[in-house]
């Protein structure tokens, strides 16, 4: 078989996960790390003693870690509302001990809002989330590189999503 391509367009050898501002329970801006390859949505233990909500252990769950190591979460936060720009979503997101982010937003978000994903040829994402309660209402946000320091500035008016 032969392939015709420019032999100068190829894929990057990686790319990394982007972060989406969102606030979390109406009162903490964090930026949440956007994986679709995840299964579930998780928060990091100190950021779920920092909001101060009720944990169901009966929802313990073992989740298989990026390095194919298995953990058990401490339990699950239910209807944990997450404001996207001017849009609230209702999460169950599985608490951890430890973990490189504080939030995790995995496949449940995207399929919850119908998230479409928009690549840009510089790297770039923009996210459009549907409202599941009224399919019209549609916020497109803005993502970020992970690893940008808290510091950097960026930050988004919940009631404009801009």
């Amino acid at each position: 078989m032969v392939y015709h391509q420019n032999p100068g367009i190829t894929a990057a050898d990686n790319v990394p996960l982007r972060e989406l501002l969102v606030m979390v329970d109406g009162h903490i801006q964090e930026w949440a790390v956007l994986d679709e390859g995840a299964t579930i949505c998780v928060i990091r233990k100190d950021l779920w003693e920092e909001l101060h909500l009720p944990i169901q252990t009966a929802g313990r769950t073992g989740v298989e870690m990026a390095d194919a190591t298995m953990s058990q979460t401490e339990g699950i936060i239910r209807d944990l509302p997450i404001l996207i720009g001017n849009l609230v979503v209702f999460i169950h997101a599985q608490v951890v001990e430890k973990a490189p982010f504080r939030l995790l937003l995995g496949r449940p978000l995207y399929q919850l809002t119908l998230a479409i994903r928009e690549d840009t040829a510089d790297g770039g994402m923009d996210v459009t989330f549907h409202d599941p309660g009224n399919r019209s209402h549609v916020v497109k946000m803005p993502t970020r590189e992970r690893g940008i320091p808290r510091s950097s500035g960026h930050y988004v008016d919940f009631s404009t999503g801009k």
